[in-house]
């Protein structure tokens, strides 16, 4: 069977009536809402057009810029506060200041744990090609001038598409 015809049997079928219970239950939802005329809500798409004048549609909008204009005002006016100074030390520059802790990288590996073969695919594209899977770990390692050192782990999984041609 193709696809014509199996849309021209489905075409062909005919839904099944509804039970009596059913029946009996739209019939009174719809009579309880033909009772109750202001319950029912407008249609979907219909606008409502507001005629008088509306203070409400720009004062939001305009507090909010003239609170932020007073903020940015504020931080503007009000001087840096000073930081506070412990007792005895002069918060003066030594002309022997310490470098700022700098790490440089020692060592970089990746290991392959693991390579699973997914199958053979076939894409418009590039046409068929085979997917393999593998599962590796990285490390990297750095360390800085105080001899400390910083050590990472990151797992990693790469799906790769590698061309097939048959000859």
């Amino acid at each position: 069977m193709n696809e014509s015809d199996f849309e021209a049997e489905l075409r062909a079928l005919t839904p099944a009536k509804p039970s009596a219970r059913v029946e009996a239950a739209i019939g009174r939802e719809l009579s309880e809402k033909q009772s109750h005329p202001a319950a029912v809500v407008p249609a979907s798409g219909v606008l409502i057009e507001r005629t008088s004048w509306q203070l409400g549609r720009w004062w939001y909008r305009l507090a909010w810029a003239a609170a932020g204009g007073a903020v940015a005002a504020a931080m503007l006016l009000i001087p840096a506060i000073p930081s506070r100074k412990t007792a005895g030390h002069d918060p003066v520059v030594s002309a022997t200041a310490p470098e700022p802790e700098v790490f440089e990288p020692v060592a970089s590996d990746r290991q392959l744990l693991a390579s699973q073969d997914g199958g053979v695919v076939y894409d418009e594209e590039t046409g068929p090609s085979q997917i393999v899977q593998y599962s590796s770990v990285e490390r990297y390692s750095w360390t800085n001038a105080a001899g400390a050192l910083v050590e990472v782990e990151v797992p990693r999984e790469d799906l790769v598409m590698i061309p097939v041609s048959y000859q």
